[in-house]
C-alpha cells in the first residue's frame, strides 16, 4: 500500500496568478514503511460537478527524492490525487475531495 499526504504550504517567491488560478495541491508519497517514495507517479484530476461529476486530468508529475510532489496554478475547486506504486507491488492510493490551499 502506499499512501500519499498533503502538506503543509509554503510560500513561493514570486508565484504570480495565471487566469485566476493561483491556488496549489502538494504532498508527500510514503512507502508502506513509512518512508518517502522518490519517483513514483502522481496524477492530480480536477472533479468536474463535484465529488459525483467527471475528472479531467490536469497534472502527471513524479516525487522528487523526499517523496514529495507540488502542483501550482490550479483553480479553486476540487480535486481528486492518484500516486501510483512503481514495483507494481501494491494498488494505487487515491484521495478525493481534496481543495487546492492559495499561493501566496
Amino acid at each position: 500500500m502506499i499512501a500519499f499526504y498533503k502538506r503543509s504550504l509554503r510560500r513561493v517567491a514570486g508565484a504570480e496568478k495565471v487566469l485566476g488560478r493561483s491556488h496549489r495541491l502538494s504532498g508527500t508519497v510514503l512507502d508502506p514503511k513509512g518512508q518517502p517514495s522518490n519517483r513514483q507517479k502522481v496524477q492530480v484530476f480536477e472533479q468536474a460537478g463535484g465529488l459525483g461529476g467527471h475528472l479531467k486530468a490536469k497534472a502527471t508529475i513524479l516525487t522528487n527524492e523526499l517523496g514529495q510532489w507540488d502542483v501550482e496554478f490550479l483553480s479553486e475547486t476540487t480535486y481528486m490525487v492518484i500516486a501510483y506504486d512503481k514495483s507494481g507491488q501494491f494498488d494505487p492510493a487515491a484521495k478525493s475531495g481534496l481543495i487546492p490551499e492559495p499561493m501566496e
